[in-house]
């Protein structure tokens, strides 16, 4: 871990009052009142107690923290601890993009479509650090397909357990450079893997996709 406090590279554009800021990646079971891969809004406080863990990944500034003890207070971009230790890193995440799909999709369900477009139209809604995506699915969602759409591929269906996809879990990665919808009914978004994006399991924010 490096720590550090990234004042170079925070300041930008602000998250809009209400929307997602940071994703939990990780939690201690006797923290109570916040779970994995919840979504957390800014000002939101955090109790970890004396031995309590939480791992945060800001969508925006791709800062990932790990905290242990004290209190948390998120912010648009990293957060405030009080009577704890942080470490800091800087990850590799679509930044602003990656928070505008959240917020995209917890307006609109993702993007819903009568007829999909063509794949050369389909334009990528974020680009994604990690060839082993993890898919956080809302309610009701039972099943997804995955399939490159910039050049001839099969679609691959999987099925929805918890909310989740996770291709890392399964040992599946797609392949670097490729352009990828992800499905279910009308619903969709559509990705574009990095050509220098790590195989397997990673940080998060640079691998998810909200559907």
């Amino acid at each position: 871990m490096i720590i550090a406090t990234f004042a170079a590279f925070l300041g930008g554009q602000t998250a809009s009052a209400g929307s997602p800021v940071a994703i939990v990646e990780d939690v201690s079971e006797s923290v109570s009142g916040i779970e994995f891969m919840e979504y957390v809004e800014s000002g939101r406080n955090i109790k970890l107690g004396a031995k309590g863990m939480l791992i945060l990944g800001y969508l925006r500034s791709c800062v990932r923290e790990t905290i242990n003890g004290g209190s948390v207070t998120v912010g648009k971009e990293q957060s405030t601890i009080q009577g704890g230790k942080v470490s800091r890193e800087r990850v590799e995440c679509d930044g602003g993009k990656l928070q505008l799909t959240l917020e995209q999709a917890s307006k609109s369900a993702v993007v819903v479509f009568r007829k999909a477009p063509r794949a050369k139209k389909a334009k990528p809604a974020h680009k994604l650090y990690g060839t082993a995506p993890l898919i956080r699915a809302q309610k009701g969602v039972r099943e997804i397909s995955i399939q490159r759409i910039d050049r001839p591929g099969k679609s691959i269906r999987y099925a929805v357990v918890n909310r989740i996809v996770d291709l890392a879990a399964k040992g599946e990665n797609l392949e670097r450079r490729g352009v990828y919808r992800v499905r279910s009914g009308k619903r969709q978004v559509v990705v574009r893997i990095d050509a220098n994006a790590t195989s397997g399991a990673g940080p998060l924010v640079g691998r998810l996709i909200k559907f």
